[in-house]
């Protein structure tokens, strides 16, 4: 009997799924794979009104989590944790985000809590990925405060004889007013504009990962900006696949809950239409709050780029905000609108003004670590100044650092230079997930700037380009990258809030000097030209063999036809050594490279230059002439003729080539003998890598 179509359906992307968990393409740290291979399966499984047959194989896990995701109340909590222990990495974190899901309505079971707080820190302290190990993290610190208001689990460790709970939260969106610190600027700012008659219709809030920019949006819509404005937040991680009428829905529940927030009932008849159902919503809730500002909140809205790919459906939702002259959107997001590629996107954010988010204020800093913990902890002034130094106000890192020392003081009492050179310590030997992250966001151009930057600014000093090039020089840096190069890098870095300029001057420190210590002790230039190597998939002696074969078809396919049309020999071999120098100079890659997903890369993961991919070319050139004379040298074999005076160099060459390809071969190096010469490496094209 065969299979209906979306049975058919899901067993094709059940395949695919299997496929990419096999060949390493479905990772954690892959979001455009996770997306691209989940978001079809987790659409398709919706549906399914029983969870799927029990299957033990990765594969399997992930479709039944996924089909949990959807339906959490009839989900199985004993199985979402023994598969937070499961061997796949992707099958863990799948499970960690559906777990949080289970948190909310499990609050009141205590043996739940507790078995799941085990099982988290049992995997945390052996977990590999730090984008599983994040997870993790804040699923433990919603438990310790769910635990902790509850009385439902024993003491943790955290806790002060007197029975204080650690009131440091890094990692988690501070919702509590009470344990919000700073951002009064920020938020005199936003008001400020949106209150104006300057046309402006949106707010686009702007920070690196873990600067507050969540935090600041729940405190907006706890009335932080005052009686003028009523704000809703609309949840995005309720978006689980980029749609359109997915977002319209969130948009209106949105303007539901912050009715209801207010005392004001929504009519449940409002149009079944998602469009006219938001737009409705809207003008329902600017009518119940006259004279009062309503915004609407997103968080991280780079994730509306694909639904908004083009400008009509975003032209509806700025149509909306014209014809409503109290609404307006206050977007938060880690990029820059001019940084971003959607057309659609970019329209929505026509009259929008960009504030930037990024350290908090000294003043803010210390109020952040000595209120929470007056009476209890005793920061003096020399501590405060360590502790600014150290994270330089980064709402994460001082929240972290403070949390650690905490948790090092359980009798409470006065923090010392040597306490927080202790907890300092056992950061750089354990780093955050979030500082992991950070750095394999880093591109190759700058990591290497941040280590040289970090080697070279002890006590605080800056560096320049020019020193960071003479550094690398001294240090017989192989090939090291242009004066540009460099200050491209320290650029971008300062862009990221890594580093900071001296004003008036090309130099560049670290802003905070506990990353500069942990990057210097544990990311050296020379760790990294490791690391950079292995982030990538070597290219295997099959596929190089294979795109090279291709190689030598299309070359001696031209030389052939350049042969009968004109029987000389001089062209054909003109051909013959100019194809593989010209295209890898010109196109980065021959052209059975890009059939066989190939690329070149500097060992140190930068481009290449096209001088250097020329002289590679020259040796593929050499690579196709050889097959082409062994062949011949086979052909008057069989004839019983001998190949006359060029088999000798022909051995010669053939005696370098094998080197060459047991290197390859035996060491599954990405580099043969012809890449080290050069300084290059060939790896296996990645998941967004340009093709």
């Amino acid at each position: 009997m065969p299979m209906a179509p979306q049975e058919s359906s899901v067993t094709a992307m059940r395949l695919e799924l299997e496929e990419a968990l096999r060949n390493g393409e479905l990772r954690p740290e892959n979001p455009e794979g996770l997306v691209r291979i989940l978001s079809p399966l987790e659409r398709a499984v919706a549906g399914w009104p029983e969870a799927p047959a029990e299957d033990h194989t990765a594969s399997g896990e992930l479709v039944a989590l996924l089909w949990s995701k959807t339906h959490p109340s009839a989900t199985d909590g004993a199985t979402v944790l023994r598969n937070i222990q499961c061997e796949t990495h992707v099958v863990r974190m799948l499970a960690a985000m559906v777990l949080g899901q289970l948190l909310d309505s499990r609050a009141q079971d205590a043996r739940f809590l507790n078995s799941a707080r085990a099982k988290l820190q049992s995997q945390r302290a052996r977990e590999t990925s730090p984008v599983v190990s994040l997870l993790l993290s804040e699923l433990l610190t919603r438990i310790a405060r769910m635990t902790a208001t509850t009385r439902l689990a024993p003491r943790a460790p955290s806790l002060a004889p007197a029975g204080m709970v650690n009131p440091y939260n890094a990692g988690l969106p501070i919702r509590d007013k009470d344990r919000f610190f700073g951002r009064k600027k920020i938020l005199e700012q936003i008001g400020a504009t949106l209150s104006s008659d300057e046309g402006v219709k949106s707010v686009v809030l702007v920070g690196a990962r873990r600067s507050g920019k969540s935090s600041l949006l729940y405190q907006i819509a706890a009335g932080a900006l005052g009686n003028g404005f009523v704000a809703g937040h609309v949840d995005m991680q309720a978006l689980s696949t980029p749609d359109w009428e997915g977002l319209l829905k969130l948009i209106r529940k949105s303007c539901v809950d912050m009715c209801a927030r207010n005392g004001v009932s929504v009519s449940s008849s409002i149009d079944s239409n998602p469009y006219e159902a938001a737009r409705a919503a809207i003008a329902f809730t600017c009518s119940s709050f006259p004279g009062r500002r309503v915004l609407i909140l997103l968080d991280e809205y780079e994730a509306l780029g694909p639904i908004f790919q083009e400008p009509e459906q975003a032209a509806r939702l700025q149509g909306i905000l014209e014809n409503e002259p109290f609404v307006f959107f206050v977007f938060a997001g880690s990029q820059k609108p001019d940084a971003l590629a959607q057309r659609g996107l970019l329209t929505l954010l026509d009259n929008s003004r960009t504030i930037t988010i990024s350290f908090l204020e000294p003043e803010e800093a210390r109020q952040l670590i000595t209120e929470q913990v007056e009476g209890y902890l005793k920061y003096p002034p020399e501590a405060l100044e360590s502790i600014e130094r150290l994270c330089h106000g980064h709402p994460f890192y001082t929240q972290l650092l403070c949390q650690m020392i905490f948790d090092a003081k359980p009798g409470g009492g006065e923090v010392s230079e040597a306490d927080i050179l202790k907890v300092m310590q056992a950061f750089l030997q354990n780093p955050s997930a979030h500082t992991i992250l950070t750095w394999k966001s880093l591109t190759p151009r700058q990591k290497l700037a941040a280590a040289c930057v970090a080697a070279s600014s002890h006590g605080g000093s800056y560096v320049s380009a020019h020193q960071i090039r003479s550094s690398l020089e001294q240090q017989r840096y192989p090939s090291p990258p242009s004066i540009h190069d460099i200050q491209r890098g320290l650029r971008d870095l300062q862009d990221l809030d890594l580093l900071e300029k001296l004003p008036g001057e090309a130099s560049f420190r670290f802003t905070m000097d506990l990353l500069r210590q942990w990057i210097a002790e544990y990311r050296t230039i020379w760790d990294l030209r490791q690391e950079l190597a292995a982030d990538y998939h070597p290219a295997s002696l099959k596929r190089r063999l294979a795109a090279g074969a291709v190689d030598w078809l299309i070359a001696n396919g031209v030389c052939l036809a350049l042969y009968q049309a004109s029987p000389t020999v001089w062209a054909p071999m003109i051909v013959l050594l100019l194809y593989f120098p010209a295209v890898t100079a010109s196109a980065g890659r021959t052209i059975g490279m890009r059939c066989w997903k190939l690329r070149v890369l500097r060992t140190d993961g930068r481009t290449v230059h096209p001088l250097r991919l020329a002289v590679l070319g020259l040796f593929g050139a050499m690579e196709c002439a050889l097959a082409s004379l062994l062949l011949l040298m086979i052909y008057f074999a069989i004839l019983g003729t001998g190949p006359g005076w060029w088999w000798k160099p022909c051995l010669a060459v053939l005696a370098a080539e094998l080197p060459h390809l047991a290197r390859i071969a035996v060491n599954q190096r990405h580099q043969g003998l012809w890449e080290a010469l050069v300084d290059t490496m060939v790896v296996k094209t990645q998941e967004g890598d340009d093709e």
